[in-house]
């Protein structure tokens, strides 16, 4: 008598080359195919592997879209952005990137971490709502 929970393991024969009868060799039939495939403990790794893959490309992408926020602009001063917010960045990027950004356009604003000059640093990517251009800059107090 078998526990509830047993199957019968499928017989595995070896493929024959029908040119001579004998075994040829590294060759599987479908049922042994099925059977490593969807019983093996290579399976369940590679299983296991592919949930882990997926479950951290769910949680990266969930974080990366909780560290953006919505602002609009209140003036440009150089390399200086002033936000209506209050919020004060100063660019690390070329200004002049920025020189026809309007007043009250709607900007983007998402927390990062990069190669900055050679040292790995916060920052922030600060972008236009109609995509026209991308700067870095960090938060001025």
């Amino acid at each position: 008598m078998k526990p509830a929970g047993m199957r019968r393991a499928l017989p595995i024969h070896p493929k024959k080359d029908k040119s001579n009868s004998s075994l040829v060799p590294g060759t599987m039939t479908g049922v042994q195919f099925l059977s490593t495939v969807v019983c093996g403990k290579a399976a369940v790794r590679r299983f296991s592997r592919f949930f882990l893959a997926a479950l951290l490309l769910l949680l990266m992408t969930a974080v990366s879209q909780a560290a953006c926020w919505e602002d609009s602009l209140a003036r440009v001063d150089g390399d200086l952005l002033f936000m209506r917010s209050g919020a004060v960045y100063q660019l690390l990027d070329d200004p002049r990137v920025v020189a026809f950004w309007f007043p009250l356009s709607q900007i983007t604003i998402c927390e990062e971490t990069g190669d900055v000059d050679g040292q790995l640093v916060g920052y922030y990517e600060i972008r236009t709502a109609d995509g026209v251009g991308v700067v870095r800059a960090v938060a001025k107090p």
